[in-house]
């Protein structure tokens, strides 16, 4: 499996829950194309038992956005559980993109 920093998602992991999600508020979507299919957003963290959980979602499609500011990154897209999509930086445990087949791991 073929393990991805993805670049332009990084700037979420340092700002607030907060501001991450206002920033996704605020980005206006340009352009939509489908993922690769063994493209998937994984998700890790600590419960509020302690527990350590790591989860990956697949990425339903890649999204140019265009920010307040003007840049103009591409973002994973996912699907919620409640049916429905957000950038997979908006999420304060989303920490990579993973390439390869099968389920979370």
């Amino acid at each position: 499996m073929l393990i991805s920093h993805h670049p332009i998602e990084l700037d979420y992991l340092t700002a607030t829950t907060q501001n991450r999600k206002e920033t996704a508020m605020n980005e206006t979507i340009l352009q939509i194309i489908p993922a690769p299919a063994d493209m998937w957003a994984v998700f890790e963290g600590t419960d509020i038992d302690g527990n350590s959980y790591r989860y990956r979602d697949r990425v339903a499609c890649l999204a140019l956005v265009e920010r307040p500011d003007g840049t103009r990154p591409v973002t994973a897209i996912v699907h919620e559980g409640c049916g429905c999509f957000a950038t997979a930086g908006t999420f304060e445990d989303f920490s990579v993109i993973e390439f390869g087949e099968g389920a979370s791991k």
